[in-house]
Parts: structure tokens; sequence; C-alpha cells
């Protein structure tokens, strides 16, 4: 009988050492499934960061090559613009008695090269050293300081100093001494190309 109490007792103890041994897997279990929904949470709170952060540089990468495009652009206008004011405060060369006249006339008043070549009507595409453009120009006048054109954005000036150096020289202009044509010499050069425009 005492023996059948001792295995009854033992049995007792096991089972209720298995009973705990279970509880404690099952609460392991559940504590280990908490643990891995907190991570995988934590995990794609960090994904939707990273990817967040990585727009952000992109963005900013592209503002930067903006800005690089920008600064560049800026650059090269002040570049033009410095260019054409340094054209325009050089003093003007004394003429003391030289026998070529301004912008390549003669002290007779006779036209050069470059200023007969100023006959032609259509000048195309102009592109003027301060960055503007007038595509499709045609020559209506000739003046002191400029030249007036018709384009497609309609009639305007354009003063010698914004001229590409090739027009500049084709109407008689010396970048180089400041000098432009005068009165007399726009008329006659005027009166040259309506002459030849008749033609």
């Amino acid at each position: 009988m005492n023996n059948y109490m001792w295995l009854l007792v033992v049995f007792g103890l096991c089972g209720g050492g298995y009973y705990e041994y279970t509880n404690l897997q099952t609460q392991a279990s559940a504590d280990r499934q908490v643990l891995k929904l907190e991570l995988q949470g934590k995990i794609d709170q960090l994904e939707t960061e990273k990817k967040a952060l990585e727009a952000s540089n992109q963005k900013l990468t592209q503002v930067q090559e903006e800005s690089k495009t920008q600064m560049a652009f800026l650059a090269a206008q002040a570049d033009a613009a410095q260019k054409a004011l340094e054209m325009a405060t050089k003093s003007p060369a004394s003429a003391n008695g030289s026998n070529s006249g301004i912008g390549g006339m003669s002290s007779a008043g006779s036209p050069s090269a470059a200023t007969s070549a100023a006959t032609s009507n259509n000048l195309g595409t102009i592109a003027t050293l301060d960055g503007k453009t007038f595509p499709n120009s045609e020559l209506l006048k000739v003046d002191p300081n400029g030249i007036t054109i018709k384009c497609t954005s309609g009639i305007t000036k354009v003063g010698f100093l914004a001229l590409p150096p090739e027009l500049q020289k084709r109407f008689g202009f010396d970048p180089k001494n400041g000098e432009v044509l005068t009165n007399a010499q726009t008329e006659q050069n005027e009166a040259q190309r309506k002459a030849a425009a008749g033609k």
C-alpha cells in the first residue's frame, strides 16, 4: 500500500512538472511571437524612413544639379555683360589726322568693304552678347549707335555693343576704341543700302 501511495505521489509530481513545463513553453512561444511582431513593425518603420530619406536625397541632388546649371547660365551672362561694359567704358581713340575714318570709312567718306556688305537686308538669326536671340531678322535702318531690325517678335533696335563681333565689323563698329558711325556716314550707308535693295 505504501508503495502504491509513493507511486501516486511520484506520478503527481511528474504530471505537475510537465504541466508547468508546457505552460512555460506556451508562454515563451507567445512572447516570441509578440517580440517578432514588434521587431517586424520596427523593421517596416525603418524601411519607410529609409525610402523617404532616399527620395529626399534624390530631390536634393536634382536641386543641386539645377542650381549648378543656373549658376553656369548666370556666370555666362555676367561674363557677356562684363565684356559689353568694358567695351562701353573704353575711351575712343583720337584720329590725329589719320586717313581712315570711323568704322572703316575713309576721310573722303567712301564706304569700306564692311559697309558695302551692310547693304544686305536679311540678317538671319542674331544672337546678342547679352543673351537675346532675334530669329529671321531683317535690317530696316542703321543708326549711329545701333541698327533697327524686324524679326519674329516685331521691330526692335539693337545697339552695336550688343551685336556679335561679325555684325559689329559688318556695320563698321570698332569695339576696340568704342567709336560708332557719324550721322553723315550713317546716312550714306542707309542710302547705299536702300539703293542696293531697290536694284
